[in-house]
């Protein structure tokens, strides 16, 4: 009796599980399917559906936005003027002008005010920074109150900015702007870390330590992140109340040229041979790692090389093009791992696209072939969904669509998949 109350449960389980979904075109407009290529919802949306957790999507009609389930049920009417971050728990929302937050679990708006602004910012968790009336602020969003007021003219996370590299944020600090002056707010507390009274406030990481330089005129002082101030000639001795140093920070880039690592082929054509390298490239210095010859090919280029996994990934296509183009693909030494008859093979998102008499197909990383060149193009993961692990395609009818990467399956409904 158990097993059969399990069995039951494991099938309505899978029965209850939302399938991916993926948009498709008829040349025209837009719907959606999933991966059993039930039609969700016909083609009828201005432009590519951008998929969410992979079973919402929003969609667009009339230069208006809305989300739609697995399903195809609308579960926020097609309305609003954007719709942003919906791949966090709290998305974004304008309508009319203003802008609003949605729960994203339960889709619904989470309070009723309204902004003239919601800033793009990594605030702490149930933060948002937002405008309204000529004020900034941050707002949290679970107790729908503002952190100390919404009181400013200017609110931003306070951050290190190097030279080089990327920024580094402080914890839970802000720097703020009121009547014209700066200072910091502690966003976990909503008390002023420091006074709005200075002209200028600055992040600092000083021996991997973090400070907060603030200047009036020409007087600067240096702050702890507890606020205290601490003379820049005993910052060696610094150390918290508790007896543990402040917070240490990853050190940020130092300034030094980017270093790149790459395989590259050089050479003529119709030249004797190629030589075949990988390189590391420190600003203009170079230093070749591994050096390789190859011969016999009018046209030696790399196909693939992973510089994270080393030299082993490598992969090296050679072109011939007498009587007919044949295309060898060889590891960095020149071994032969593959002979085909097509007039390019190039990767591309995972896999290896095909060209044969302007017609593409394509072949798994393993050089297994899941699609004969029938198809009239083939591309990355569109800037749409950049999310969705399946290539971009057109047919030779004009619809796009994706497909699956490691069989071959077009998700378009009534596209041949054999």
């Amino acid at each position: 009796m158990k097993r059969t109350l399990y069995l039951l449960f494991f099938l309505c389980s899978l029965t209850s599980h939302a399938q991916q979904l993926y948009p498709y075109s008829d040349g025209t407009k837009w719907g959606l399917t999933n991966e059993k290529l039930d039609i969700i919802i016909k083609p009828q949306f201005e432009k590519n559906p951008r998929i969410v957790k992979g079973k919402f999507a929003v969609v667009q009609m009339n230069s208006k936005f809305g989300v739609v389930n697995h399903k195809g049920k609308t579960i926020l009417p097609i309305q609003y003027d954007e719709l942003i971050e919906l791949n966090a728990q709290t998305g974004r929302a304008r309508l009319n002008g203003k802008y609003i937050f949605l729960d994203l679990k339960t889709w619904r708006q989470i309070i009723s005010l309204q902004f003239d602004y919601a800033k793009d910012c990594d605030c702490p968790e149930k933060l948002q920074m937002i405008t309204k009336d000529g004020k900034e602020g941050f707002l949290n969003i679970v107790t729908r109150e503002y952190v100390a007021g919404f009181i400013y003219e200017e609110v931003a996370l306070l951050k290190y900015y190097p030279r080089r590299g990327k920024s580094v944020r402080f914890p839970e600090l802000a720097e703020v702007k009121k009547d014209g002056k700066y200072g910091v707010l502690n966003l976990s507390t909503g008390m002023n870390l420091l006074d709005t009274k200075y002209d200028r406030i600055n992040g600092v990481i000083d021996g991997g330590r973090m400070f907060i330089d603030a200047s009036i005129g020409i007087e600067q002082k240096r702050f702890d992140l507890k606020g205290n101030e601490v003379p820049v000639e005993q910052l060696a001795e610094v150390a918290s109340e508790d007896g543990t140093s402040e917070p240490l920070v990853v050190s940020p880039e130092e300034e030094e040229s980017e270093t790149t690592l790459d395989l590259y082929a050089a050479g003529s054509i119709g030249q004797e041979g190629w030589t075949v390298t990988i390189e590391r490239m420190r600003g203009e210095k170079k230093e070749v790692l591994e050096s390789h010859f190859i011969d016999g090919y009018e046209i030696v280029g790399k196909l693939y090389y992973d510089s994270a996994e080393g030299a082993s990934t490598a992969k090296i296509k050679g072109v011939k093009t007498n009587p007919n183009i044949s295309i060898t693909v060889m590891d960095i030494k020149g071994n032969v791992l593959g002979k085909y008859d097509y007039d390019n093979i190039e990767y591309i998102a995972g896999c290896y696209v095909t060209l044969l008499h302007g017609k593409h197909g394509v072949m798994t990383k393993d050089f297994v072939e899941i699609k004969k060149p029938v198809l009239d193009g083939v591309y990355e993961n569109d800037f749409h969904n950049p999310d969705i692990d399946a290539l971009f395609v057109r047919l030779t009818n004009g619809q796009l669509g994706y497909m699956n990467k490691k069989n071959g399956k077009i998700y378009i409904p009534g596209a041949p998949n054999e």
